[in-house]
């Protein structure tokens, strides 16, 4: 199964997928940076389309460019 197979993934296939570890990303979840979440009872699930827009946001055109 690939990645456009699975619209909703765990953390860890989600870090894989942005390429980072999946530590990054489980403390960019407890200081609200990273991408938006669904907490399925113990399990964290992404949305590809929301990792996607996540990416997306993320773009610039230089280092010194600020975020927003």
């Amino acid at each position: 199964m690939t990645y456009n197979d699975k619209p909703r993934m765990p953390s860890g296939d989600a870090a894989e997928y942005i390429g980072i570890a999946g530590s990054t990303l489980a403390k960019w979840r407890m200081n609200g940076r990273g991408p938006k979440f669904v907490k399925a009872g113990s399990r964290v699930l992404y949305d590809r389309a929301d990792l996607d827009e996540w990416l997306g946001s993320r773009k610039r055109l230089h280092t010194a460019q600020a975020r927003g």
